[in-house]
C-alpha cells in the first residue's frame, strides 16, 4: 500500500473515530487517537454516547466492512453475547402504519448493543502495532498560518494536571465528534472552525473550497447538544 506520511492523529474516540484509524494504520507509520473522556473496560454507556442505551444492531453491510477489516469479529461479538439474524426475514419493519412483509434475504446482521460493538472494535484496532489511545485528552488542531495548513493538535489534559499543553505534529489530522466529521489535510486550511459559525475546508492556492458543496454548520439543539 501506499505511504502517505508519519503520523496522522484522530480526534475522537467514538466507533467512527476508531475505523478511521484502522483505514489510516495501513498508510501512516503512526496512527494517534485522542479522546477527551475515559472510557469504560467494561461493555456499559458512557457519558459522551448518549444514544449508546438505546437498542442497536449491525446491519448486514457494516457487519461485512467489520469483517474485512477485523477478520473473525462476527464471531467475537456473537461469543460474547450478540446475535446473528436476517435483517429482512427476522425483523419486524413497521413503516406507515403496517407491518412490511418477511422474505429470506441472506443479509446478515448483528444485533448488538453500541458499548459491546464500540469495545470490541477498540479493542481490534488497539491490537494493531502503529495505533494508540490517548485518554482525557482534549485536542484542537493547530495551524501553521503564513504556511496555510494544518501542523498538528494542541493537546490539554483532563485528568486535573496542571502542566502546559502538549502540541503534537502530524501530516493529517481527522476529527470525528457530535459537530460532524471534518478532515484536515496539510495542504488546506479552515476559513472558520467556530460552534454555530459555517466552517469550509480551504485550498489555499485558489481560495475556493477544497471539498465542493460541503459547508456545514454546527448546530445546538434544544437539549443542548450539537449536531450538524
Amino acid at each position: 500500500m501506499a505511504h502517505l506520511g508519519k503520523h496522522a492523529i484522530v480526534i475522537g474516540a467514538s466507533v467512527g473515530g476508531l475505523l478511521a484509524a484502522r483505514a489510516l494504520a495501513d498508510y501512516y507509520d503512526e496512527v494517534t487517537v485522542l479522546e477527551r473522556d475515559d472510557l469504560p473496560d467494561a461493555n456499559e454507556p458512557r457519558k459522551g454516547v448518549p444514544q449508546g442505551r438505546h437498542a442497536h444492531g449491525l446491519l448486514a453491510r457494516g457487519r461485512e466492512v467489520l469483517e474485512q477489516l477485523f477478520p473473525g469479529f462476527s464471531e467475537e461479538m456473537v461469543g460474547q453475547g450478540a446475535m446473528f439474524g436476517d435483517v429482512v426475514d427476522e425483523v419486524l419493519w413497521f413503516n406507515h402504519g403496517v407491518y412490511l412483509n418477511n422474505v429470506p434475504s441472506g443479509l446478515q446482521g448483528l444485533l448488538i448493543s453500541r458499548p459491546m460493538l464500540e469495545n470490541g472494535v477498540r479493542r481490534r484496532v488497539l491490537q494493531l502495532p502503529n495505533v494508540r489511545l490517548r485518554l482525557q485528552s482534549d485536542a484542537q488542531p493547530a495551524f501553521d498560518r503564513a504556511g496555510s495548513r494544518v501542523t498538528g493538535v494542541r493537546v490539554d489534559a483532563r485528568d486535573g494536571s496542571d502542566g502546559a499543553a502538549e502540541q503534537l505534529a502530524a501530516d493529517l489530522v481527522v476529527i470525528l465528534r457530535s459537530q460532524g466529521l471534518v478532515v484536515a489535510l496539510n495542504s488546506a486550511v479552515w476559513e472558520k472552525y467556530k460552534i454555530g459559525e459555517s466552517f469550509k475546508i480551504i485550498d489555499p492556492e485558489t481560495k475556493a473550497p477544497a471539498v465542493k458543496n460541503r459547508e456545514s454548520k454546527a448546530r445546538r439543539s434544544a437539549n443542548g447538544r450539537y449536531g450538524c
